[in-house]
């Protein structure tokens, strides 16, 4: 994976269709008390070693508490461009262990 070694974040703002996905797939105890609609953004803080993208849906499927994070043709942009990557990212993986460690956070 590209990686971004100026340690900053970047912020996402979420299209509704991705505030479904995120309702979907992620489990109500991450939203830390908030309604999924109350949620306008993801915030990503990329770490060595922490692969933030894919490109196929694993043999076994997505599920809650790991899934994927569709990107807009304009976030595809700007997180290729954040993390320096040479080809399109079209979505971000998202696990509970990148939201525990804060490498990707909803708010």
């Amino acid at each position: 994976m590209a990686n971004n070694k100026t340690g900053k974040a970047l912020t996402l703002y979420m299209t509704a269709w991705q505030k479904r996905i995120m309702r979907d797939f992620m489990p109500s105890s991450s939203f830390r008390g908030k309604s999924y609609e109350a949620i306008d953004k993801m915030v990503i803080k990329p770490k060595k070693n922490k692969c933030l993208v894919s490109y196929l849906i694993p043999m076994v499927g997505i599920k809650k508490g790991d899934w994927l994070m569709y990107l807009t043709d304009e976030q595809m942009t700007m997180v290729g461009e954040f993390l320096k990557a040479k080809t399109p990212i079209p979505s971000i993986n998202v696990k509970q262990e990148f939201l525990d460690e804060g490498i990707i956070a909803f708010r």
